[in-house]
């Protein structure tokens, strides 16, 4: 009796029935995948705003490190230049102590001739090229001082960028 009911049925409604179900089949993939999509959307935006919130604490991190340092190392370069003029100022004071303690050196010497510069005195010579060689001394002290504490903050600097 199915089968006689089913063959009253034309053709075309059996097309349109196939099609309307194969198109509700269609409608619920699409639907399930769309539901995927906005899950993987979900996971995907949270993993962005998590990695994005990292490489903010990151750069965070940096940046007060590396503030850190250059406070550091400007604080080691003024206690640099602080030592550096005590030496200046001791070397001054030895000067002048020694300078007082032979004042008539320069008296005894004779009167320059025919308007050339005075010959300096035997003695003195030698303690000017000292004194010279204590003022160079002081200048390469200096450079080396501000050379080793940038060297230092550059490594210092360079290992707060690598550092996990």
């Amino acid at each position: 009796m199915l089968r006689s009911a089913a063959a009253r049925v034309p053709a075309w409604a059996w097309a349109l029935a196939a099609a309307l179900a194969w198109g509700g089949i269609q409608h619920h993939r699409a639907a399930a995948a769309g539901d995927q999509l906005r899950v993987h959307d979900a996971e995907v935006a949270a993993a962005t705003l998590k990695a994005s919130q990292a490489a903010q604490l990151e750069t965070a991190r940096r940046l007060t490190a590396q503030t850190e340092i250059t406070n550091e190392a400007q604080d080691r370069a003024r206690a640099a230049d602080v030592d550096a003029a005590g030496a200046r100022a001791a070397a001054d004071r030895l000067r002048a102590r020694l300078g007082a303690a032979r004042p008539g050196a320069r008296a005894a010497d004779p009167a320059p001739a025919g308007g050339c510069a005075p010959a300096p005195d035997a003695a003195g010579v030698p303690a000017d090229l000292f004194w010279r060689a204590v003022d160079a001394a002081g200048l390469y002290a200096a450079e080396a001082d501000r050379r080793g504490i940038a060297g230092a903050a550059c490594v210092e600097s360079y290992r707060a960028l690598i550092k996990p």
